[in-house]
């Protein structure tokens, strides 16, 4: 028997769906601006790469500057 949880009215099963997808799902349907990102414990600058990433899906102000090609060389600029 699958474990089901009740969030805002959908079943949604706590092994089939990641936390990712809660959070799209939530980030959508509250039109809030956001960004996603989970380390992997990589080296730094993977996980910048990665992170600048997930800033270029996303819905923030910047993004789109992002998908334009802007790179961070560090995290202090990712941040600002």
């Amino acid at each position: 028997m699958t474990s089901r949880r009740t969030y805002t009215g959908a079943k949604l099963s706590s092994t089939k769906l990641s936390s990712m997808a809660v959070w799209t799902s939530w980030r959508t349907r509250s039109g809030a601006c956001s960004v996603y990102f989970q380390a992997a414990r990589r080296p730094a600058s993977e996980e910048l790469a990665a992170f600048t990433e997930a800033i270029g899906r996303s819905n923030l102000a910047g993004a789109d500057l992002v998908r334009g090609g802007l790179r961070f060389t560090s995290w202090d600029a990712a941040f600002e």
